[in-house]
């Protein structure tokens, strides 16, 4: 069984702007760990065509930054 990602992200920004959860990421189902999540991968959740995003920018700032809540003691 996996984590549903709305419980589990904390935070999600790409580029400094809020993730849309619905359009950014996608899932799948692994035989070893269960339901895993793909970023960017031109899918959205509901299995939809969405568009790829790009990073122009280096620094610790830019890309993708993610905040999860492992729901470990």
């Amino acid at each position: 069984t996996g984590l549903y990602l709305n419980m589990s992200m904390i935070s999600c920004y790409f580029n400094q702007r809020p993730c849309r959860l619905e359009e950014m990421f996608s899932y799948y189902l692994d035989n070893y760990y269960g339901v895993c999540f793909r970023f960017n991968a031109g899918k959205s959740m509901n299995n939809s065509v969405s568009r790829r995003l790009n990073c122009t920018n280096s620094g610790p700032m830019n890309g993708l930054q993610i905040k999860l809540f492992l729901h470990n003691s």
